[in-house]
């Protein structure tokens, strides 16, 4: 504790630390790790950093950001050279999150990673203001930086802080840049002088050394945003205008309102009804338990305020704006349908679908005129999405591919098949409410989503039109795909997999326990030492390594009635959280007929996946 007291440059958190250690001596010490270790401290992943606030190496503070961020400037340093790193720079943004208790917040560490990169003579985009997640990468592109950093833990806790972060292509790292970044961290921890003295300086001192414009660079930046979104997504600005039934809209106490705002007033919708109590940025979160908008009772305030002010629609941003949910009102059963992200990514391609064949068909536009050859239309999907969306594309000429979940894995293959195999991406999606659309940014984006759903419920409004009735006559027409996801949560996951793989003899049944017992018809591993797919003729997967993530692909060994045989199929992923102790499932039934898919679905969570292959007791063996 005492040699951390020395080198942490934030006056605020070393009060905080010392004063710790003088009335609870034990709880200061187990901030610190008990080897001793000065190499043991909070890991790096392609995901950055994220953990909770506070002192030692273990979690988020100004120390462990700037230590992150000198290695980060060793690598990009190594890859782009000096000239590039002056000439090009880097990208910095920050969402509302601070730790009062400890002193600490997003926005400092965005400027204790812009004095590393600016004690070096580096070039630095320093955001002005708080911004959303998606200014980061679409700053990158606009700028053609070499790399992008946000300072936000999205829709985590509010005691956690995070460090994502973007190379040059605007994507997230994907391995292995992961490690080439922790080995040059861990080259040398000691925190440059120069960028410490910096540090100590007011705030303008250092915006000064920043690139920001006169008009702000977060606003810089909006206007640039909003204009390109505009031009690529928004379709019928006409019909938006003359929209009368109203939206409202939930910022989930952060970061997205007034982008949000600006978005739907360029696309030409009325303004939306904001829910007052979580307009905005707060990093206390107190109307919710967590800030995700996907967990349940998540949206209840929003609802009531829409169903209070005549809205039968709701559109929420998680609290860095990347992440959209949405809920309709059903006059029928007098409620709230909160639509799962599967099912805005099913109603997403179907729109988006459809504005591809009407620009195909317009012999009008100077875009098809102009074009040598209709190019390839092509969506991403996660390992762990539905297959809605690819049976979608089988039947209306558009090649879905699979990538590993996160964005990080989802945006690379989309720009790969945009650059290297001239596929125009319509979309790409993760059902954990990540959606981005078209090609403004390589990565989730709530803010384009938001506006481009509100455009989509306009057009099926004024065609009498519901979403979730929309999407019913999507389910008739490609198949009923029922989800049930969840996860249990845990320290070790490592104990269950192993368990699983039994050595390499996988069950060819499950569920057994439960007396309702599934055959596997094939499965797939991608651990590195196990690396499977029994469906693949030599048995290699065509998805990368990821270590823990198994996929069973089951039917009913005792079908409900004979004629069911090889009608109901399940895909059941098991994966370990990659920023939380979860292990997560992800379950899908499909079928011909809704009532027995989703009574197999209920039936292989029940018995195979929590009753079996998470059995607490098998794990243990």
């Amino acid at each position: 504790m005492e040699n951390w007291l020395r080198i942490d440059p934030n006056r605020a958190s070393r009060a905080a630390l010392e004063k710790l250690g003088r009335t609870d001596p034990k709880g200061a010490s187990g901030l610190f790790p008990s080897s001793g270790d000065p190499q043991e401290r909070i890991e790096f992943g392609t995901a950055g950093l994220r953990a909770a606030f506070g002192p030692g190496p273990l979690r988020m503070n100004d120390v462990t950001v700037m230590q992150t961020a000198q290695g980060l400037l060793r690598q990009l340093t190594r890859d782009f050279g000096e000239e590039a790193m002056k000439s090009r720079g880097v990208v910095i943004g920050y969402d509302h999150r601070e730790s009062r208790e400890w002193g600490l917040s997003s926005k400092g560490f965005a400027l204790g990673a812009a004095c590393v990169f600016l004690a070096r003579g580096y070039k630095v985009y320093l955001m002005d203001e708080l911004c959303p997640t998606p200014f980061v990468p679409f700053a990158i592109q606009e700028f053609k930086a070499v790399a992008g950093f946000m300072m936000t833990a999205s829709h985590n806790p509010k005691d956690d802080a995070g460090f994502k972060v973007y190379w040059d292509n605007a994507c997230q790292l994907v391995a292995p840049k992961d490690e080439q970044v922790t080995k040059q961290i861990l080259t040398d921890l000691t925190i440059d002088p120069k960028a410490i003295e910096l540090l100590g300086k007011d705030e303008q001192a250092v915006l000064d050394l920043c690139q920001i414009t006169s008009q702000g660079l977060v606003q810089r930046i909006a206007k640039s945003y909003v204009a390109t979104a505009t031009a690529k997504l928004c379709r019928f600005p006409k019909e938006n205008a003359r929209q009368k039934k109203r939206i409202c809209y939930t910022a989930m106490h952060g970061v997205g309102l007034p982008f949000e705002a600006q978005l739907f007033e360029a696309f030409g919708h009325p303004q939306f009804v904001r829910v007052p109590a979580q307009a905005e940025p707060d990093p206390d979160f107190p109307s919710v338990p967590f800030p995700n908008p996907e967990e349940k009772g998540a949206l209840n305030l929003a609802t009531k305020y829409a169903s209070e002010h005549g809205c039968e629609l709701v559109i929420a941003n998680d609290p860095d704006a990347d992440r959209c949910a949405v809920a309709e009102y059903d006059p029928s059963s007098r409620s709230w349908v909160m639509f799962s992200g599967d099912e805005i990514a099913a109603l997403f391609a179907w729109w988006e679908l459809e504005m591809r064949d009407r620009r195909q068909q317009d012999t009008s536009s100077n875009e098809v005129k102009n074009r040598p050859e209709r190019r390839k239309s092509a969506m991403v999907v996660s390992a762990v999405s539905s297959g809605f969306v690819r049976a979608m594309g089988e039947k209306r000429d558009c090649e879905v591919f699979e990538a590993l979940t996160g964005f990080k894995w989802i945006g690379t293959k989309a720009l790969e098949l945009r650059t290297k195999h001239n596929y125009e991406v319509l979309f790409t999606y993760e059902e954990a409410i990540g959606f981005c659309l078209g090609d403004v940014i390589c990565d989730k984006d709530g803010i384009t989503a938001g506006a481009v759903f509100a455009e989509m419920y306009n057009f099926l409004v004024s065609k009498g039109q519901t979403c979730f009735g929309k999407l019913d006559e999507l389910r008739q027409q490609y198949g009923y795909f029922l989800t049930q996801n969840g996860y249990i949560k845990t320290s070790s996951p490592k104990a269950f997999f192993m368990a699983m793989r039994h050595g390499g003899r996988y069950a060819s049944v499950v569920g057994r326990i439960a007396n309702k017992p599934f055959k596997v018809k094939r499965l797939r591993d991608l651990d590195r030492k196990s690396y499977i797919d029994t469906a693949e003729p030599d048995g290699t997967p065509k998805l990368p390594f990821s270590s823990n993530m198994i996929t069973f692909y089951l039917e009913p060994l005792v079908p409900a009635e004979p004629s069911d045989l090889g009608k109901y199929h399940v895909r059941v992923t098991l994966r370990a959280s990659g920023t939380e102790p979860k292990l997560k499932y992800y379950v899908e039934a499909n079928g011909p007929d809704p009532v027995k898919v989703r009574q197999v679905c209920s039936d292989v969570v029940a018995s195979a996946v929590l009753g079996d292959l998470l059995n607490d007791e098998k794990s243990k063996l």
